[in-house]
């Protein structure tokens, strides 16, 4: 009889343990997205394009801004806005988690537009009007 109940024994061991590292992987590997407690995240972007480029700047800072906020929760505005320095700034509400916002963060100075290329001025949990000076020029961000 113990000979029996050795191996059962064995087996529901074996099956405890492989049921708990799946349920950890998972958890691991999962990704929860979600949001800050904050009322809203403004991103500032710069945007490059090259000569071979044949639409303008705004057009090109629209396609990375709709590329990268397209799988992001919260609702982004649809279209940022250019300031006199050059820059683009737009808000998601609410604002994002911390690993939302590295999501964003890192598509917007990643994604691969042709003759496009994004890199992320300012990042936070502050109006747009808090992050430029009287004379419309990005700020840095005080948190």
């Amino acid at each position: 009889m113990k000979r029996r109940l050795a191996p059962l024994t064995l087996l529901a061991v074996v099956l405890t343990v492989a049921a708990l590292v799946g349920v950890k992987l998972k958890q691991a590997t999962e990704y929860g997205g979600g949001v800050s407690s904050s009322p809203e995240h403004t991103v500032v972007l710069d945007v490059r394009t090259t000569p071979a480029f044949l639409q303008t700047s705004d057009a090109a800072a629209q396609g990375l801004w709709l590329a990268c906020t397209g799988s992001i929760s919260g609702t982004p505005d649809p279209l940022p806005r250019r300031h006199q320095d050059g820059t683009y700034a737009a808000t998601i509400r609410p604002a994002l988690a911390a690993d939302t916002e590295r999501r964003l963060l890192g598509c917007l100075q990643d994604m691969t537009l042709d003759n496009v290329r994004g890199r992320v001025v300012a990042s936070c949990d502050q109006p747009v009007m808090e992050l430029y000076d009287a004379a419309d020029r990005a700020v840095s961000c005080v948190e």
